[in-house]
């Protein structure tokens, strides 16, 4: 059983069996040197991930099994990925649209066919978690490393914000007031205040840091100047 665009697909069809690589396609980056034998490797990056699901679809009739056919046609047609989840890791999701053809096999009022889920993400995502920044490590277990976003609420008045994680910070010089909000986004290398862009804040040497698997030490300068949280999403290949 699967849920694509949070529908299931019990509502429609009878999944048969499920296909999927160990790994996402690896697209090699090598460099070829005229009149130099061989190449230079510069190793490989995640291209995206294929999904096949052979489904069998039961009506009474051939004219109750085309109108089915259409009902499904509706419910796996958009034109942007959407949330494909499978019941045997109901934890994890995929984000997925269908690629290809779906031909079905008609025989009276049954048919079989493949249903083929592209994801031009490669990764399973887990469901957003919210921890805050104070407690503790903020712990990664997924395989994956995994871009956060740093909500703080300003306990008091500074003219700068360092956050910092490892070898990696985030360095804003802003006047910054009590009781304001700011919203480090590292996915999207954005930063707001109050809702509002402060991109010129961002001092020159800022890096937006992952959270790498494992443990993950995140501290803010000055200390205890805001209340913060860290959201992220856990990956698996």
């Amino acid at each position: 059983m699967f849920y694509f665009n949070n529908q299931d697909s019990t509502d429609f069809l009878i999944e048969n069996k499920v296909r999927h690589s160990l790994l996402p396609q690896l697209e090699k980056r090598t460099l070829t040197v005229a009149g130099r034998p061989g190449f230079y490797d510069f190793g490989s990056r995640l291209g995206g991930r294929e999904i096949q699901v052979d489904v069998t679809i039961k009506e009474s009739s051939s004219l109750m099994l085309r109108q089915k056919a259409r009902d499904i046609a509706s419910w796996l047609y958009h034109q942007e990925v959407k949330p494909l989840l499978f019941s045997d890791e109901p934890d994890k999701h995929y984000f997925a649209r269908v690629d290809g053809k779906t031909d079905i096999d008609e025989i009276v009022g049954l048919g079989q066919g493949t249903i083929t889920f592209l994801c031009p993400d490669p990764f399973a995502y887990g469901a957003i978690k919210t921890v805050p920044l104070h407690a503790g490590p903020i712990t990664n277990e997924g395989s994956y490393d995994t871009y956060p976003v740093i909500t703080l609420q300003f306990q008091q008045a500074t003219s700068q914000l360092r956050i910092r994680s490892g070898d990696k910070q985030v360095l804003l010089v802003h006047p910054f007031q009590q009781g304001q909000e700011l919203v480090v986004d590292h996915n999207r290398a954005v930063v707001k205040l109050n809702d509002l862009r402060i991109m010129n804040s961002l001092y020159l040497s800022s890096e937006f840091f992952p959270i790498y698997k494992g443990d993950n030490w995140i501290t803010l300068e000055p200390a205890n100047i805001a209340t913060a949280t860290v959201q992220f999403r856990e990956k698996w290949l």
